[in-house]
């Protein structure tokens, strides 16, 4: 079976010449390391503050999901009325 140019095997690339590709890609990935961790720095330090004050974040956490609730019932008892699923005066539920 003869061999086309497109079946050729192309030679392997030696070490010496792969080095400054490595080396790119090294420093891009320590400077995309550097940018990230500057960017992250202030959310770090914040988190850390708050985690000092963990009482003072479930009673943050507590209002909120009491305000959350009712703000979901007045919206439930809305939508139950447009559509038409209110329960009747007087009755309970079971």
């Amino acid at each position: 079976m003869q061999r086309t140019n497109s079946t050729r095997r192309k030679p392997p690339i030696s070490k010496r010449a792969a080095r400054p590709a490595r080396s790119d890609a090294w420093l891009a990935k320590k400077r995309l390391s550097e940018t990230l961790n500057a960017g992250l720095e202030p959310i770090r330090t914040e988190r850390a503050r708050w985690a000092a004050k963990i009482s003072d974040v479930k009673e943050i956490l507590i209002d909120g999901s009491k305000k959350a609730g009712a703000i979901a019932q007045a919206t439930i008892a809305l939508v139950r009325d447009a559509v038409k699923l209110s329960m009747p005066e007087g009755a309970t539920k079971s």
